[in-house]
């Protein structure tokens, strides 16, 4: 079985309530483009993030609101910011780093900064690992991809989601397909 890759970059994802104080009240939240999930996008809307004298600009936000606000970072991003967050999966918000999220009309401060796990957006039961095409891997090392976490909702389409640190680490592009190797 093939799998497409989505390489995914720092963004954030917002409640009504953290929006509103971000960007006012009369800003929307409107999209630019269609994720692949059904019923995600990215916005039109970017903000700053900051800890200490450390701030990335420029960070998407992606709709639609949720019941949290969570902070998507690289760990090339955490360590230039001088934190430590966990590897969750979205929503788990257990021991987030604190981190300054900044906008056009406010900011706040919240502990909801993770680094996203590896996962996979599908049905299967088992947990795959995925094959990269030798002439690809940068090392024998590099041909297996494990400790993928399944994500199973009956609407969503199969992707494979890794973030951009990861991609380079396997010597990957987004849109790629990838074998799945059953377990």
């Amino acid at each position: 079985m093939k799998i497409k890759l989505g390489i995914s970059n720092r963004h954030i994802h917002l409640t009504k309530k953290d929006f509103k104080i971000i960007f006012g009240s009369k800003t929307k939240l409107e999209k630019k483009r269609n994720l692949i999930q059904p019923g995600e996008f990215a916005s039109t809307l970017k903000v700053n993030i900051k800890n200490n004298n450390k701030i990335i600009e420029k960070v998407r936000v992606v709709g639609p609101f949720r019941s949290y606000t969570q902070v998507e970072l690289l760990r090339s991003d955490a360590n230039y910011l001088g934190i430590n967050p966990p590897v969750r999966s979205s929503g788990n918000l257990k021991d987030a780093e604190a981190i300054t999220i900044i906008g056009p009309n406010g900011q706040i401060t919240k502990k909801c900064a993770i680094i996203s796990e590896r996962h996979i957006h599908l049905g299967l039961k088992e947990l795959p690992s995925i094959r990269v095409d030798e002439i690809k891997a940068l090392t024998k090392d590099n041909q297996i991809i494990d400790n993928i976490k399944i994500k199973r909702d009956k609407h969503y389409i199969k992707e494979l989601h890794l973030d951009q640190d990861d991609a380079k680490i396997y010597n990957l592009t987004n849109g790629e397909e990838l074998e799945i190797i059953p377990q």
